[in-house]
């Protein structure tokens, strides 16, 4: 007893006040916003005192954490699983197998926060914690988006923070009454006193080190295994927790918070199809072209396109029968009448989020079918450049522009707009107009103003491509002005009050939607140059279930039909000419851009030819349904061998995650390669050809310089790079390869530095056995000439570096191309000259059509007239030398009057600098920017 009363005497004054202020605290959340009824008032209270005096009083001695800790495992998971799911999860449809795997998942969480902290008690209280944060996660981002939390959310971090400011964070009573009996629990756990230090203390001559190596090695392969279970293995649908449910809430609640970003994980994978190959690819594509029969006649106009998705704009009266006091959208419903419009709805992949990947289907074609409802392949998938409906443009001639009036960062649109090969990517930081806003936001107007003031700035030599994002409709919809009023729902009027005060307010930000772009298409009207304006939806908004249950009332939907009309928005294509449109119906958003081609009559890919044979089999293929032509729904389970889905599947992989995509098959056909960039001329002579020459192959994906690797030429070649340089080695056994020197070991450890201060020279087996940063592929030149065959556009500028072995050097080269059959490369090779006699020691080991003198060893000479004599000549192209000799007047005098020759700075990768030194040159030596960005600069 005397033990028991010193235990519950107070640690300190400071832990009793420390203990009255988080009772104190506790209470308070618990009065200022409930926690339900009576019942849950006296445990919320019990709970308050309680962690209170847990934090007052000291830890429990090893034998009360002995017994403490053993009920605690019993009791506690279950407690913090219901009151992590409850909130936003009654449980009712939550599946036996799923609690049981996710009690499984928390007992693997205690082990993994005990191999960190080496306390039992330690790790239950953390463990407590990460819950704690979970569920209040949980709770917001369900609340504002319906969905649950997934891994793919820890991507869009930076885009969720942009836009939080403008949400309403009042927590409900089941999310307070959690949190009472996390932070008792959390409490409690660390309370508990069970450490090697504390056994040890107990039992004589215990060997603590060893048995708690020992443990945290047993926990770990515990840890290890269970998430190699449920990540690698199909051990969560075999216990039937997978995604099979028919809504992104309706599968949360099936497999609990903690299961479904696992399961959403597995989903979200696009397993490479048992028969891809560029050949199935290229067959597949060839007989869907052939058997391709359009009513449209392809056209040699070429209007202007702008291509806006308006954020949140839906028809909500799709949803049922209601009537509001004005109309909703007048001008949108004047369209349907409209010779010069057509209008539908389209299938959305998403409901009050996720605008990404609405974009990302009318974009690139890709569907979310293949993917799960809560990933974003923009920030998770799209790491290179893809096929894209702006690069289709670009093949025939368009210029392009992305706009968005929010930071160029969300999403992280500003490296997807690049890959998807948009020219120019304008933000509100961007904007030159005055802006005006709602809420937080611009709205649909300044956006608008914007969009007419970059045409009017166009290049008009080109046909002009616009794809535009807007903001004003953002949710959330609590604090804006309301003058739209709901009068009846289904017929039943009566005054409604503030009860759909979230309706209202968004029926209002429609209305003023509609304004604006009525005002957008009248603008246009006066326009002369042909152009066709296509407006869309991303998603509808997410409204009060007091409305979606007036609203459904009496209709007779399933909960599966009521879904479906959560993913419908309006889709409008207005022309201010005669554009003989056809109507093409209601389809899925994956589908835009092939219908927006075919009703344009522009040229068309394999894929798009594929698409539209595709959507009159299955005109909505969405991860929320898909449906035949009839409408009627179809089980994605009984069509999972379907041949034309199967063949879509192909598709998207390769564009997703194929190493290089097939670009023949999304090129408008008799147009050439995607990845191409306009050249500026059709000229063969290179120097007219191109402004960049992308040093050493150029960056990698993930932005290492300087490696002459394999990876580098793909990833510049797919970004429409074409002329590369690169310098060539000899190995000690005669073989001539890719790299700058041997000076440097790029991570090989080939250990190149010799004993007595001279560079090893390693044999061509050692320089290919190791990867350059233990990532990169290395490249004999043999193996480049086979690039070069392969891709034909491709242009090489080499040299070397040693004047005593010049002509030796290119004999090897020249008999490298010519004995492994790669001859025809030669005309492609731009020879570098470090010094003007350097020209004849090359041509003595044959002839070359290409050469280039650079500065970089000799400086620019006292007396020029010898080198721009020669530069004059027809024996050299052009002259590079280093940025800085641009700033010398003698040197600009000297290349102001060139006629015969063309001048390169090296190396420049800045782009404001870039800018400033393309006013006195041809082009610029660089390891990161594109071809199509200097060329503007010109």
């Amino acid at each position: 007893m005397k033990k028991l009363l010193d235990y519950m005497r107070p640690e300190s004054k400071k832990k009793l006040i420390a203990g009255i202020i988080v009772s104190a605290i506790l209470l308070a959340l618990m009065f200022a916003f409930g926690v339900g009824g009576k019942k849950h008032m006296v445990l919320g209270a019990a709970l308050c005192l309680g962690t209170g005096l847990l934090v007052a009083f000291r830890r429990l001695n090893f034998y009360q954490s002995l017994v403490c800790g053993i009920l605690y495992l019993i009791v506690v998971p279950l407690r913090m699983f219901y009151r992590l799911e409850l909130p936003i999860n009654n449980l009712v449809y939550t599946k036996r197998s799923a609690i049981i795997i996710s009690l499984v998942l928390i007992y693997v969480l205690y082990l993994f926060f005990y191999i960190v902290t080496q306390r039992i008690g330690a790790s239950f209280g953390v463990t407590g914690i990460f819950l704690l944060v979970l569920t209040i996660a949980e709770y917001y981002v369900f609340t504002f988006r319906d969905m649950a939390i997934s891994f793919a959310d820890l991507f869009a971090i930076r885009t969720a923070i942009s836009v939080s400011g403008e949400y309403n964070y009042t927590p409900s009573r089941e999310l307070i009454y959690s949190v009472l009996w996390f932070a008792f629990f959390i409490t409690l756990g660390f309370k508990i006193n069970i450490s090697p230090k504390s056994i040890k203390e107990r039992f004589a001559g215990y060997r603590a080190v060893p048995v708690h190596i020992a443990a945290s090695a047993a926990a770990a392969v515990i840890v290890f295994g269970f998430f190699y279970l449920i990540v690698k293995t199909p051990f969560l649908a075999n216990h039937g927790v997978n995604d099979d449910s028919w809504a992104e809430c309706r599968l949360n609640f099936t497999n609990g918070c903690l299961m479904y970003p696992f399961v959403e994980l597995r989903a979200g994978r696009i397993d490479k199809p048992s028969d891809y190959s560029a050949e199935r690819l290229l067959q597949i594509g060839g007989d869907y072209s052939n058997s391709f029969v359009s009513p449209r006649e392809e056209k040699t106009e070429r209007p202007n396109i702008i291509l806006i998705m308006n954020e949140a704009f839906s028809d909500p009266r799709v949803l049922g029968d209601f009537e509001t006091g004005q109309e909703l959208m007048p001008f949108m419903d004047s369209l349907y009448t409209s010779e010069r419009s057509i209008r539908g709805n389209l299938y959305m992949p998403v409901l009050g989020g996720l605008t990404v990947n609405s974009e990302f289907e009318v974009l690139t074609g890709n569907s979310m079918f293949f993917l799960s409802a809560s990933s974003i392949p923009y920030e998770t998938s799209i790491n290179s450049p893809m096929p894209s409906l702006a690069k289709e443009l670009e093949a025939i001639g368009y210029s392009s522009m992305a706009m968005h009036p929010h930071v160029r960062i969300a999403y992280g649109r500003d490296t997807t707009y690049e890959n998807f090969g948009f020219d120019e990517f304008i933000d509100v930081n961007d904007f030159t107009v005055n802006i005006e806003t709602v809420g937080a936001y611009p709205d649909d107007a300044t956006n608008y103003r914007e969009i007419i003031k970059r045409f009017e700035s166009r290049d008009k030599d080109k046909p002009f491509f616009l794809f535009d994002v807007t903001i004003q409709n953002h949710s959330p919809y609590w604090k804006k002005v309301r003058d739209t009023k709901i009068l009846s729902i289904n017929g039943t009027s009566e005054d409604y009050g503030e009860k759909y005060s979230l309706e209202e307010t968004y029926f209002d930000l429609l209305r003023k939607s509609d304004d604006a772009f009525k005002e957008l298409v009248e603008y246009f009207e006066t326009v002369e140059e042909p152009t066709i304006i296509c407006m869309f939806g991303d998603h509808e908004a997410i409204l009060s279930d007091d409305f979606y249950d007036a609203v459904f009332e009496g209709t007779g939907y399933s909960e599966q039909k009521k879904n479906e009309l959560k993913y419908i928005t309006p889709y409008v294509m207005v022309a201010n000419y005669d554009a003989d449109f056809e109507s093409m119906g209601d389809f899925s958003a994956n589908y835009l851009g092939a219908v927006l081609l075919n009703e344009l009559g522009l040229p068309m890919s394999q894929f798009r030819k594929f698409q539209l044979q595709a959507m009159d089999t299955y005109p909505i293929m969405s991860v929320h349904e898909l449906a035949d032509a009839r409408g009627v729904s179809i089980d994605r389970a009984d069509n999972s061998d379907n041949e034309l889905i199967n063949a879509y599947r192909m598709f998207q992989y390769d564009m997703m995650f194929g190493k290089e995509p097939t670009d023949a098959v999304y090129a408008p056909e008799a147009y050439g390669n995607v990845a191409t960039t306009d050249s500026g001329s059709s000229s063969t002579e290179w120097y007219n050809k191109f402004t960049t020459v992308t040093h050493a192959l150029g960056t990698t994906g993930d932005g290492q310089l300087g490696t002459n690797s394999r990876e580098a030429f793909i990833y510049n070649y797919k970004r429409g790079q074409r002329l590369f340089e690169a310098d060539i080695q000899i190995t000690s056994d005669g073989v001539a390869v890719i790299r700058h020197d041997w000076e440097q070991d790029l991570g090989q450890g080939l250990s190149l530095a010799g004993t007595d201060g001279t560079v090893r020279v390693p044999t061509a087996e050692e320089f290919l056995s190791k990867k350059i940063y233990g990532k990169y592929t290395p490249l004999t030149l043999e193996e480049w000439f086979e690039l070069m065959d392969e891709y034909p556009d491709v242009w090489l500028i080499t040299d070397s570096k040693y004047s005593g072995t010049v002509t030796e050097d290119f004999k090897l080269f020249r008999d490298t191309a010519v004995n492994s059959g790669h001859a025809d490369a030669l005309n492609r090779v731009i020879v570098q000259l470090y010094y003007p006699e350097m020209y004849d020691e090359v041509e003595t080991a044959g002839h070359f059509e290409h050469y280039i003198l650079t500065l970089y060893m000799t400086g620019y000479p006292e007396d020029s007239s010898e080198m721009l004599k020669l530069l004059e000549s027809d024996k050299v192209d052009a002259l590079t030398m280093p940025e800085d000799y641009v700033v010398n007047e003698r040197v600009l005098n000297d290349i102001a009057g060139r006629q015969n020759y063309k001048v390169f700075l090296h190396t420049v990768d800045d782009p404001e600098k870039a800018t400033e030194l393309m006013q006195y040159v041809d082009g610029l030596y660089t390891d990161t920017l594109l071809e199509k960005q200097v060329r503007s600069m010109k």
